[in-house]
């Protein structure tokens, strides 16, 4: 079934020698490897946005591939949806890094993570 996936073979073979056992799961066309929780169908996932994405190296490990993550949120409807894009504007508002630079309060020096340089007011 996944002969054709290195990563799902070696997620299997490890799962098998502590558990005996692989869940496998089926939505529509999709079958994955999967642990739960399920959904009926996929219908009752709503409004989706995707938030991020980013690459990181499979296992952690440099020598082998980069694999993609994938970040997103779901709603049950779009009111939920427009509801939550509100709040995070509103947060995003109340950012103390956001208000600070708009004030010219302090500045960040890149070769220095997390180091604040204070400005003069």
């Amino acid at each position: 079934m996944f002969a054709e996936n290195k990563f799902k073979r070696e997620l299997i073979d490890k799962h098998i020698q502590k558990h005996n056992t692989v869940s496998i799961y089926r939505v529509g066309n999709l079958v994955d490897l999967c642990t739960g929780p399920h959904l009926p169908h996929s219908g009752y996932i709503g409004e989706i946005i995707v938030q991020k994405q980013s690459g990181s190296y499979w296992q952690g490990n440099v020598e082998n591939p980069k694999t993609q993550r994938i970040h997103g949120i779901s709603f049950k409807t779009r009111d939920e949806l427009k509801e939550w894009k509100k709040l995070q504007e509103e947060i995003a508002k109340r950012d103390h890094r956001v208000i600070a630079k708009n004030q010219k309060l302090f500045t960040l020096d890149m070769e220095s993570p997390g180091g604040v340089g204070f400005l003069p007011n």
